[in-house]
């Protein structure tokens, strides 16, 4: 029988043995080692909790654990300190056996010298057990490039945590990134807060910053505009050109011109990332509510943000509308007449049309949407200030609209003199003053329910 049918006997495959035989010739740790040493590794594993599926993975992951068995007890233990006592995962285990030093407190000492707490180093441990054998001196080397940045240490601990391995195997090409982004006008310092934003702006060898900055030199941004951009909105620099151009073709299959596009994307630049799926599922939104795409372009176009929300987010504002019978085509009318809806936040979006349904102040919005701009607790006091000072019913159109006026003029008649005279309703700390003996707009509905307003 050869050595790799003994191996298969072991409840390998033939695959997997031949895995084995090849790294253990890389190790130079002899097949017949492996084959006398396997049922006593085993034995001790399975004593651990371990079931033989679990034995056979942690092998093939690194076979010379095998010869580990007499260790295994006390690095499997100290191991456990770090990971908290936690049944871990097998790939963990193979790989910490190996890695684990004996003198397991000084490196932790080391670890907590640079600011790690211990579940950092659990974390760490758990990602790449490897970091375990990181020299002193190399936590050294990525601090000190990092703290020359401009980083404080905490983020370059969370940067570590994130990452384990590849500050530490990609140096190289970290420090190449860094002159990249240098030679692009970029300070070390603007660097650094970048990394904190978006830890693969430096670590990424996929970004495409050459393309980014045509892309935006294209729709007429200067280098120090693009840059000033992207510290803004650093996720645009997992701008994808072939993503990128799918997006395009989309928007364009969707009614929009070039000129629209780049206006879009100029006013929401995240969009560079985004996939053709994520507009799919907002289109389909919409669609649900018989918004075809011309509307659906002419909100888009007139609030480019509305790309940054969730799906949830815009279907929640749909939904807060229809549950105020805000449905069909004044649903259609308030969301084209009004994109700026879905940048109010649902419980301020309740709050004010609460305020405006209790007014009977509904039909007011259809025409002017925009007065969900007003906030509840404004639109309450003028109403209060019209009904109970000015002894008003709003019953036209454009007397409820002056409810919402940012600053409201009205003219009334003196019931003395029949003059017309001019009122400017006071500001919003004035109304607060007059009237702070009404504990709930309920009780401003009891008192004026007589009103024909107040059906």
């Amino acid at each position: 029988m050869t050595q790799k049918e003994i191996i298969q006997g072991f409840g390998y495959s033939q695959k997997g043995a031949e895995l084995i035989i090849k790294k253990l010739n890389y190790f130079e740790i002899g097949v017949n080692t492996f084959i006398s040493e396997f049922n006593h590794f085993r034995e001790t594993v399975n004593s651990y909790g371990y079931d033989d599926v679990a034995v056979r993975n942690m092998l093939v992951l690194d076979p010379r654990i095998v010869t580990y068995s007499d260790k295994f007890e006390i690095r499997y233990n100290n191991m456990k300190k770090i990971l908290s006592e936690k049944n871990s995962d097998v790939s963990v285990i193979a790989r910490a056996v190996v890695f684990l030093p004996e003198t397991l407190n000084n490196k932790i000492k080391m670890f907590e010298s640079f600011g790690f707490t211990n579940e950092d180093i659990r974390k760490m441990v758990s990602k790449d057990p490897k970091i375990l054998g990181r020299s002193k001196e190399s936590f050294n080397k990525i601090f000190n490039f990092f703290k020359d940045l401009g980083m404080h240490k905490k983020d370059i601990t969370k940067l570590i945590v994130r990452y384990p391995r590849k500050p530490f195997v990609s140096f190289d090409y970290i420090e190449a990134n860094l002159y990249r982004l240098v030679n692009y006008g970029f300070t070390k310092k603007e660097v650094g807060k970048l990394i904190n934003n978006i830890n693969d702006i430096i670590m990424d060898d996929e970004i495409d910053l050459e393309g980014l900055f045509e892309l935006f030199r294209n729709y007429g941004l200067k280098d120090d505009e693009i840059r000033k951009e992207i510290l803004r909105y650093t996720k645009i620099v997992k701008y994808n050109k072939e993503g990128y151009d799918d997006i395009v073709i989309y928007l364009k299959s969707k009614g929009f011109n070039t000129e629209e596009i780049k206006g879009v994307t100029l006013k929401a630049k995240e969009i560079v990332r985004y996939s053709e799926k994520r507009l799919d599922y907002l289109y389909d939104v919409f669609y649900k509510y018989r918004i075809d795409d011309n509307d659906i372009k002419h909100i888009i176009t007139k609030n480019p943000k509305i790309l940054y929300h969730t799906t949830d987010k815009i279907k929640n504002t749909f939904e807060k509308l229809e549950e105020f019978n805000i449905i069909g085509e004044n649903l259609i009318k308030v969301v084209t007449m009004f994109p700026g809806i879905f940048e109010t936040s649902i419980d301020t979006l309740n709050e004010k049309l609460r305020v405006i349904n209790n007014f009977d102040l509904i039909e007011g919005i259809y025409k002017n949407p925009k007065n969900l701009i007003q906030s509840a607790e404004k639109t309450y006091l003028r109403y209060l200030y019209m009904f109970n000072v000015l002894e008003m019913e709003p019953v036209t159109e454009k007397e409820k609209n002056i409810l919402f006026s940012a600053n409201p003029v009205i003219r009334i008649e003196d019931k003395e003199t029949n003059e017309k005279i001019k009122y400017e309703i006071p500001d919003l700390e004035k109304l607060k003053k007059m009237f702070t003996y009404y504990k709930d707009e309920e009780s401003l509905i009891d008192k004026f329910k007589g009103r024909k307003c107040m059906h």
